[in-house]
Parts: C-alpha cells; sequence; structure tokens
C-alpha cells in the first residue's frame, strides 16, 4: 500500500469457476524443434477449455518458449495437430490465426509485440491496420487509428502522452498493457500468454492480472506461462509443470500438491536411491512451504479486516490514533511474513525442478 498509494491484493485473484466443457484449443502430439534444430517439444497433448487459465509452471529453456510460438504460427512444427473451436489451424499462417481468434502476448515485448520507434497509435493498430475502416486503397486512417488508441488508453488506464507518443517514451507495465489492450480488443478466443508481468512493478503486475482474469470470465482460453510459483497459483484453474518438451501432469490447482507431481511423473522407477531421496526431500520442503503461504494469507486477510475495522472506529472516534498505528502494524507485519513465505516456496519450488533434471542427466 505504502509503494503504490492504494490496497494491493496478496491472495487469490482468479476466484470465479468460468471453466466451460468446451476444448476451445486442441493439441495432439506436437513436437516442434529450437534454434539448435533439437527436440524442444516432444509429442505433447493437451485441451484447453473456454473460460479457464491453465498454467504452465517450470524453468524457462524446457520448451515453453518454442511451444507458444508454435500455437502462434511463428515456429514451424515437425509434427502434431493443432485445433481451435474445431477447425484446424495446423498449418495455418499467424495472420489466419489471428482471424480465428488467437492472441499473443511474447516473453519479449519489444523483440515481437511493439516497435519502439513507432506511435502508440501505430503499434495499436499492427494486427487491424488492413480492414477497411482504418485502410482505404493502400492509406492509413490515422484520425481513426489514434481515435483506437484513444479508446484503449482511456480503457486499460494506460499513462502516456497520447496517441502520437512514441513507445519508447512508456514505462513497462504501460508497454505490457498496451500489448493487452490490442490483444484482447476483438475478444479472441484464446490468448498466449508468455510471462506477461516479467520486470513489472507490483501495480502493473496487478493490473495485467485483473486483465487476464477479465478474459478468462468472458470465455476466452488462457494459456499462461509464468516462472512464478506464486502467480501461477494467483490466476490459475489449472496447472501443469513442463519438464524436457512435455507436461509432468495436468491438475485443478485446487489439488496441486507434491504427491500429485511426483506421480504425474512416470518415469520415477528408474531414478537412482540418491535422486530419489533428493526429490522426495525436496517434495516435502514444498509442501511445507505452501502451508506456510496458506497459513499467512489467512493471517493477512485477518490483520487486513482488523485495520479497516479499526478505522471505521477511530472515524467514528470509538478508539485512539495509538490503536490505529497498532492495527497497521500488525498489518504490516502479516504482509512481510506472506512475502517471506512465498520467497521461501519459490526457492523450494526450483530444489524440486533441480532434483528432477538431476535424475534426467542420470
Amino acid at each position: 500500500q505504502l509503494m503504490v498509494g492504494r490496497e494491493i491484493s496478496m491472495g487469490r485473484r482468479n476466484t470465479e469457476n468460468t471453466t466451460r466443457n468446451e476444448a476451445i484449443l486442441r493439441v495432439k502430439g506436437l513436437t516442434v524443434l529450437n534454434d539448435k534444430k533439437l527436440k524442444a517439444v516432444n509429442d505433447l497433448s493437451f485441451d484447453l477449455y473456454a473460460g479457464e487459465i491453465l498454467g504452465i509452471a517450470g524453468v524457462s529453456g524446457n520448451g515453453q518458449k518454442e511451444l507458444m510460438e508454435a500455437l502462434a504460427g511463428l515456429r514451424p512444427t515437425v509434427s502434431g495437430y493443432l485445433e481451435v473451436r474445431g477447425e484446424d489451424i495446423s498449418r495455418s499462417s499467424p495472420r489466419e490465426r489471428i482471424s480465428r481468434g488467437v492472441a499473443f502476448i511474447p516473453e519479449d515485448r519489444y523483440g515481437f509485440a511493439l516497435i519502439k520507434t513507432m506511435t502508440v497509435a501505430e503499434n495499436a493498430s499492427l494486427k487491424c491496420s488492413r480492414k477497411p475502416e482504418f485502410c482505404r486503397r493502400g492509406v492509413l486512417n490515422y484520425r481513426k487509428l489514434e481515435q483506437q488508441a484513444g479508446r484503449f488508453i482511456e480503457e486499460f488506464e494506460i499513462k502516456v502522452g497520447g496517441p502520437k507518443s512514441l513507445v519508447q517514451s512508456m514505462s513497462g507495465g504501460n508497454a505490457q498493457k498496451l500489448i493487452l489492450a490490442r490483444e484482447t480488443a476483438e475478444n479472441p478466443s484464446v490468448i498466449l500468454a508468455s510471462y506477461p508481468v516479467r520486470g513489472l512493478d507490483i501495480k502493473a503486475t496487478e493490473s495485467i492480472h485483473k486483465i487476464l482474469v477479465q478474459e478468462k470470465s468472458r470465455g476466452a482460453g488462457v494459456l499462461l506461462v509464468s516462472e512464478d510459483l506464486d502467480e501461477i497459483f494467483q490466476l490459475s484453474d489449472r496447472v501443469a509443470v513442463m519438464y524436457e518438451g512435455t507436461f509432468m501432469g495436468i491438475l485443478p490447482v485446487g489439488e496441486v500438491g507434491l504427491e500429485q507431481i511426483g506421480m504425474a511423473i512416470d518415469n520415477l522407477n528408474k531414478i537412482t536411491d540418491q535422486t530419489t531421496l533428493e526429490i522426495q526431500t525436496a517434495q516435502v520442503a514444498l509442501q511445507q512451504a505452501l502451508g506456510q503461504v496458506n497459513l499467512c494469507t489467512a493471517s493477512l486477510d485477518k490483520a487486513y479486516e482488523n485495520e479497516q475495522k479499526a478505522l471505521e472506529k477511530y472515524n467514528e472516534g470509538e478508539i485512539s490514533i495509538l490503536e490505529i498505528i497498532d492495527a497497521q502494524t500488525y498489518y504490516q507485519t502479516a504482509q512481510l511474513n506472506y512475502i517471506q513465505a512465498k520467497t521461501s516456496a519459490q526457492y523450494r519450488y526450483s530444489d524440486l525442478l533441480r532434483a528432477l533434471q538431476a535424475y534426467e542427466t542420470e
């Protein structure tokens, strides 16, 4: 609150179950190579449902980048079948996938999504500049482009000088909001979001998360890639751990625990006794850390309620300023405890993935 000037939600941000029994994206037997012509995605199959956020956790470099680029049509596939709303898009171009409702928020916002030396209006129109309302006989209607950018700026609360401002003048958070405004403008069916809040501050992160949850509540399927375990658990309806180009099972977020993650790894019987012990130790440590996060979340909610009640009583003259200070101190302590517990869980999660990678090298 002191850093951003208002209350920031520290708990789960996706609280409404809007998942429909409709596979909006189907991936079957997908194999993709990386830039070194090695397998990055290995015979991967999964469904993404309308109205859900499917979180892909794991250390980067396990095929996440190649998967998202292949789904967006920016990287060729070796084999596999892709379907959006029942239509085969396996051989479709990026433009054709856009027209069929696929939106892409890449991890490199300036390498793939924005052109720094162009204006906000020009960047906002990169996907729609060929449409008749914006372009006639090859000539762009800049007045309409700027009107559209103005709507994006207002609706998404983008802090920038105006539609004619250069993108290079924007902060990372506002640049990311511009990308989301453009990508969600036509209500896409599928949103591919790679590390959407990487490098952003707390306030910008909350704004981006809010937009993603609004899109899934609208009925879009959101495929979210992140290394941040807290982000995955805050936003996802289901969670998959990606390792060596495949998913180690997909589970509802309410059921994700270390036992289930371990059971999803079908090659545990090949691991040496020492590696098995390391994995089990890492599992137990992460389970304990997640339990502590849950306790701290409950304490934080209680501290927040106490602070709000104290403020109400103070405004009514029932308590002194000292009691307000005590309530605020208690709340700030609860916030710090929550952050420490979350950081500990992140470390334990990394330990588990390292133990799993040690198995692969044996």
